[in-house]
C-alpha cells in the first residue's frame, strides 16, 4: 500500500493585518481549481487593493483625478508595491510553478496607516497568499477498505498504517487535480493534521 498526496484545490486569501493595532481583516477568499486560476484571482485582488489605496490619476479609481496628489515616497505606498508585483510576470510564473510543486506563495506590502481605535499610526500589512489544499489517500486498496475495513472483519487501515482516528486524513471534498509528489501536506492552518510518518 502506498500513500499519495493529492491537491484538492488552492486556497487564496487577501488579508490585512496590524499587529500594533491588534487587528486582522479578511478582504476576500477564493478556492481555485488550478494554479493559473489562483494567480488570476491574486492579480485581481492586487489590482483592486492598489486602486483603492493608491489610485492613479486617470486610472479608473474611486476618486476624480483633480482630487489626487502625488505621494511623498513612491516606494512606500502599498499600491506601488502591489503594482510592482503585478508588473513582474516572470516572478508570478515562478510562484505559479511553486503552487504546482505544492508550496505556499504570497505577495506582501506594508506601510504605516491610521487604524480605527488606535491612538497613533500603526504598521499595516496587506497579504495576498495561496496554498495548495492537500489530502493523503491510500493507493492499492478499495476506498471502503481504506476507511472502514473489509467485510471479513479486518482492522481498518489508515493511509499510514496506524489505527483509524486522528492519524487518518481523507478528504471528503476532493476535486481531483491529481497527485503531487513529495510530502506537500503538512501543518498549514485550517488543515487536519495527523502524526508524521515514523
Amino acid at each position: 500500500m502506498a500513500v499519495m498526496f493529492y491537491v484538492d484545490g488552492y486556497w487564496c486569501e487577501a488579508v490585512v493585518r496590524s499587529p500594533e493595532a491588534e487587528g486582522e481583516w479578511l478582504l476576500g477568499t477564493h478556492l481555485a481549481r488550478s494554479p493559473a486560476e489562483a494567480m488570476r484571482w491574486l492579480r485581481a485582488q492586487a489590482e483592486r487593493i492598489a486602486r483603492a489605496l493608491d489610485p492613479l490619476p486617470g486610472g479608473g479609481g474611486p476618486f476624480p483625478s483633480a482630487a489626487l496628489r502625488a505621494g511623498d515616497e513612491v516606494g512606500g505606498h502599498v499600491g506601488h508595491v502591489l503594482r510592482e508585483w503585478l508588473d513582474d510576470r516572470t516572478y508570478q510564473e515562478t510562484q505559479r510553478r511553486a503552487l504546482e510543486e505544492g508550496r505556499h506563495i504570497s505577495a506582501n506590502a506594508g506601510a504605516p496607516d491610521r487604524v480605527a481605535g488606535a491612538r497613533d499610526a500603526a504598521q499595516v500589512y496587506y497579504s495576498l497568499s495561496c496554498r495548495p489544499i492537500t489530502s493523503r489517500r491510500a493507493v492499492g486498496l478499495l476506498a471502503s477498505e481504506a476507511r472502514y475495513g473489509s467485510a471479513a472483519g479486518r482492522t481498518p487501515v489508515c493511509p499510514e498504517g496506524g489505527a483509524r482516528g486522528e492519524e487518518e486524513l481523507l478528504s471528503s471534498d476532493a476535486v481531483g487535480e491529481g497527485p503531487v509528489g513529495g510530502g506537500a501536506a503538512g501543518s498549514s492552518a485550517g488543515q487536519v493534521r495527523g502524526r508524521a510518518p515514523g
